[in-house]
């Protein structure tokens, strides 16, 4: 990044400009938002220099953080470096509890992954916030938190030397950011270590991250330069630029609530479920909001039921009846960006829109679009409907409605406005073209059900009785189909719903067969899971799918009254030359699986082959066998094997991070930061090109990892322990 640098120090606070010397003013809280503990304060940069402005965004990002590194409040600064997180939501503060608070700025250009943050801890006493510079206590002098590059340094101390952070509380002068010591920190320490936090903050490198500490001679440094060798291979950056065997990948959400990949067996894993007999009876077709939250059609129940991400109930909304917040057979459930909700009810030929609040907008059926129900008809009219199945919202907010019995599409506005028709090999846009025809024809359906809008607007529809998908562009134009009757793969048994990931798979849920279908946009199988069952991952009628913002795809699985959370998964092997150094390196990762450590089966996690031999020759091979992790290598031609590890204490799914490094004097292997086993070789790895498989290994087979992978990442050198350890605590900067 370019800069015009200065012969003098320019001091700039993250939430904007601040002039040296000129007092900062802020404002204490009401009297009302006293009572709600407010944590408040400014951030300033007077103490040292720090980037240039135009290195900032507009506003910071003030985050309150629990000792797990959870978030539990966030807030903004204004521009002059003031921020307050009151009042807060829902969370209350463990008394004398020691939390960080960060204020935090990253860069969007592609390839920076820079971050600028200031960090301070904080505690309350019942009374007010305290802090390591500052407090809120107004009637005492307390102008507020204070977050600068010198309360940054003290917290990278205190995190880098486990000290007590409850001790280095008040040590810093707000005013002057002199520094009472004490708690096993000297001030040529915390002058050494803001010097550090002013150069990471220059090139634009977080400090919390970067700044590491050398127990051996004591010294700190930023991890950052030649010295700390290359990133040779990232598995983000790589599945970003389609190095993946050509393919494209369906990612979710990773450790660090960036993305990561799923490994499995088949092309999806089970991820729990939501409901059950005694909170769903039959659900058909879900839906998440974009927090996460999971709306279920409650239909034996005459409801609709709202759930947390983890499956705990909101709330319940509707009762049988005709009334506007009524139904009979609700079957499906959308919702906007604005959290409005779609209902529709199958029995009463109806769909409703609603607002947050449980507001009827609109609705349509019997032949119009109304604002309180006209009646339970079924209607061939147009804007009249014939148990209608699936409603759902596009990206823009307009409503698509598979009208079964009537056998077409139907697209309306976001204001319910008739919009097009598709069925009976037409499409439509005015009344006059309204058709009811079934038919086997291309561009017609017979009791057509789930409707899908992919990004470039063409819309996929499971055409039920015709036991096929149909592909139409966004004026209704057929565009092809696949698939006929039967139970083979590839083949269906009345698909019900279709849904496209991120990635642009197609995703088909079949009712008679209880199982769950992937492929490309153009019908192409890659590969089906689930059967009929009670089981994890089995189904009793597999009949509506959605999408969570997490990357997981939900199933609503009818007459096992619940909705199923799947973990789309991918064959991982990346086919290109220069992601080892055979002569010195290291791998790093975040790995949750799905099984615990004891677990008998054999799953690899990392393996580096060479692709040129006609058999399998792992040049490297991670994998668990027994409850115990074997780190198997090739030296000089002939294969080696550290010690191997227990592993038995895991469980399923918890995340771990795991590292192994390799030079001439040693090679090593760490599990959530601690050195595990080490050998000494007897030669250097020669094998090169290789190709690396990610949770999975050359064969395949029934030995791929069932589980999560995160920050995969090889490099060019040998890491320190202390490197490892700071990647096993999140320290280290993407």
């Amino acid at each position: 990044m370019r800069r015009l640098w200065m012969g003098v120090a320019v001091a700039i606070a993250l939430g904007g400009c601040l002039a040296p010397g000129r007092p900062v003013v802020t404002v204490p809280p009401t009297e009302l938002e006293a009572q709600a503990a407010p944590l408040w304060g400014r951030i300033v940069a007077g103490y040292s220099a720090q980037a240039s402005a135009s290195d900032l965004v507009a506003n910071a990002t003030v985050t309150l953080l629990n000792a797990s590194n959870q978030v539990v409040a966030t807030g903004l600064t204004d521009a002059s470096g003031a921020f307050s997180l009151n009042p807060f939501v829902s969370f209350a503060p463990t008394t004398n509890a020691v939390y960080a608070l960060d204020a935090l700025k990253s860069f969007g250009s592609a390839g920076d992954r820079a971050a600028l943050r200031f960090r301070t801890l904080v505690s309350w006493d019942g009374n007010r916030w305290r802090a390591l510079s500052g407090s809120t206590e107004a009637a005492a002098g307390g102008a507020g938190i204070v977050l600068s590059a010198r309360t940054t340094a003290l917290a990278v101390i205190r995190d880098l030397r486990a000290r007590d952070g409850s001790a280095l509380l008040g040590r810093l002068d707000p005013a002057t950011g002199s520094f009472a010591e004490g708690a096993g920190v000297t001030n040529a320490e915390l002058d050494a270590v803001s010097a550090l936090v002013s150069q990471a903050l220059a090139v634009n490198l977080d400090p919390v991250r970067w700044i590491a500490y050398t127990a051996a001679d004591a010294t700190y440094r930023l991890a950052y330069g030649p010295s700390a060798g290359r990133v040779l291979f990232d598995l983000e950056e790589a599945y970003q630029t389609g190095t993946l065997e050509g393919q494209r990948i369906t990612t979710v959400r990773g450790k660090d609530g960036g993305r990561a990949v799923v490994s499995a067996n088949g092309i999806a894993l089970f991820d729990g479920q939501i409901g059950g007999r005694d909170v769903l009876q039959r659900t058909l077709g879900p839906t998440a909001d974009r927090l996460g939250n999971v709306y279920a059609p409650d239909l034996g129940n005459y409801r609709i039921r709202k759930f947390t991400p983890d499956g705990a109930l909101l709330w319940s909304f509707g009762t049988k009846g005709d009334g506007a917040m009524q139904f009979w057979h609700p079957v499906s459930v959308s919702v906007d960006g604005n959290f409005n909700l779609l209902v529709t009810d199958f029995a009463s030929h109806q769909v409703k829109k609603f607002d947050p609040s449980g507001n009827l907008l609109w609705g349509i059926g019997q032949g119009s679009r109304w604002t309180s129900p006209t009646g339970t008809a079924s209607s061939a009219a147009h804007n009249g409907l014939n148990y209608p199945h699936h409603a759902r919202f596009d990206a823009a907010g307009n409503v698509w409605i598979s009208d079964s019995s009537n056998h077409r599409i139907l697209k309306y506005d976001p204001n319910g406005n008739f919009l097009r028709g598709i069925g009976g090999g037409v499409t439509w846009t005015t009344s006059a073209g309204n058709t009811v025809a079934t038919s086997a024809a291309d561009g017609a359906f017979a009791a057509v059900m789930g409707v899908a809008i992919a990004p470039n607007g063409d819309i996929f529809v499971a055409d039920r009785a015709n036991h096929r998908i149909q592909v139409f562009d966004a004026n209704g134009v057929f565009l092809r189909k696949w698939g006929v009757n039967g139970p083979a793969p590839g083949q269906f048994q009345d698909p019900e719903d279709v849904l496209i990931d991120h990635a642009g798979y197609v995703w088909v849920a079949e009712s008679s067969a209880s199982r769950i279908q992937k492929f490309d946009r153009f019908g192409n199988l890659i590969g089906a899971f689930g059967g009929p069952g009670p089981g994890n991952g089995q189904f009793a009628n597999a009949r509506g799918l959605a999408y969570a913002p997490d990357g997981a795809i939900l199933v609503g699985d009818d007459n096992n009254n619940r909705v199923q959370r799947l973990l789309p998964a991918n064959s991982l092997a990346f086919r290109r030359e220069g992601m080892l150094k055979k002569g010195a390196g290291t791998v790093s990762f975040w790995v949750k699986p799905t099984w615990p450590g004891n677990s008998t089966q054999r799953n690899y996690l990392v393996e580096f082959d060479d692709p040129a031999v006609a058999v399998q020759n792992e040049v490297v091979s991670l994998f668990k066998e027994n409850g115990t992790l074997i780190l198997w290598y090739r030296v000089g031609g002939q294969p080696q094997q550290a010690p191997s590890v227990s592993v038995s204490h895991w469980k399923a799914n918890e995340w771990h991070h795991v590292a192994f490094t390799w030079s001439a004097s040693k090679v090593a292997l760490y599990l959530d930061g601690a050195l595990a086993t080490s050998v000494v070789p007897n030669a250097l790895m020669n094998e090169d090109p290789l190709d690396l498989y990610v949770g999975r290994n050359f064969g395949g087979g029934v030995t791929n990892l069932e589980g999560t992978i995160d920050q995969l990442r090889t490099y060019d050198y040998a890491k320190a322990a202390d490197e490892i350890a700071r990647d096993a605590r999140g320290l280290s900067q993407e």
